[in-house]
């Protein structure tokens, strides 16, 4: 998408030379750009203007302050049909600025203007303005950059539109009619940015049935699993149970054991008394081995 936006540079030989506003010092030239792109966004909106006349314009009007300070709202002096839009008139020199607003003023056919770090290699903001006029499909912000009047891409030039964009400023103005070429040029980029989001869901579509599929196959081996674990588990019960068994035969004679050994003590006690009256500790013994044997 992109604005058909008239290119203006501030260096241009007809008003390079030309004192911004009532200074006696800087020129459109030197300082200029902000004026140049409120020019760019005028001659956008229909109006016969330029860098120079407009500088002339907003002298008249009072437009300046301290000099050559541009005021936002001098131009609906100029032009009564083009207003600020304040509610998108947003400082963002200390928060990420909100593409999305910018997204918006695009969409709704209007071109914006950012104020931009021209250096961002030294540590403080070198003021600059461009003219943002479009977005590519793959994210990139075209620019009209006044200092030397070229289309630029932003993030070629000036780096992440989050990071570098300190100030968004956008204005309401009639909105040049649509050419058959251009409603041609949006229903393509409409058509072929439809054909990628149905490409991007056929990818996805077949992402998940993908990984449907290997879920289906992780279930049936998790059923194996749980089949041959429950098959473990009821070998094991039957083994549990038969050694239970066994313990409960194990115990049942072992108590038929103590029993027996209870009752040799009471036959050993007896014979012991016995052989007081003449039996020996030998034929004792023997007598309880052959009550064993029995």
């Amino acid at each position: 998408m992109k604005l058909n936006v008239k290119l203006y540079s501030q260096a241009d030989s007809k008003w390079g030379s030309v004192k911004l506003g009532s200074s006696t010092v800087t020129t459109i030239k030197s300082h200029g750009c902000l004026l140049t792109d409120v020019a760019m966004v005028c001659s956008y909106f229909g109006k016969d203007t330029d860098p120079q006349k407009l500088n002339t314009d907003l002298i008249r009007v009072k437009g300046y302050i301290n000099a050559n300070r541009l005021v936002y709202g001098a131009i609906t002096d100029i032009y009564p049909d083009i207003t600020v839009d304040w509610e998108n008139f947003i400082d963002c020199s200390t928060t990420p600025a909100p593409l999305d607003k910018i997204d918006s003023a695009l969409f709704s056919k209007r071109p914006v203007l950012v104020k931009v770090d021209y250096d961002n290699s030294t540590g403080f903001v070198d003021e600059h303005w461009i003219t943002i006029v479009g977005k590519t499909e793959d994210g990139s912000y075209l620019c009209n950059d006044p200092i030397d009047g070229t289309e630029i891409f932003f993030q070629a030039r000036y780096g992440d539109p989050a990071r570098y964009i300190f100030k968004i400023v956008t204005y309401f103005g009639p909105i040049p009619a649509i050419s058959n070429e251009d409603k041609l040029n949006d229903l393509q980029d409409k058509v072929k940015s439809l054909n990628e989001q149905v490409a991007k869901l056929s990818l996805e579509n077949n992402t998940l049935r993908t990984e449907l599929e290997t879920q289906e196959k992780d279930n049936e081996d998790l059923a194996g699993q749980l089949n041959t674990a429950r098959t473990d588990r009821d070998k094991l019960d039957w083994e549990n149970k038969t050694l239970q068994i066994k313990v409960d035969e194990l115990q049942k004679t072992l108590d038929d054991r103590q029993v027996e050994l209870e009752a040799l003590k009471i036959d050993y006690k007896a014979l012991q008394d016995k052989s007081i009256e003449g039996m020996s500790t030998i034929d004792i013994l023997l007598t309880l081995i052959r009550r064993i044997k029995k």
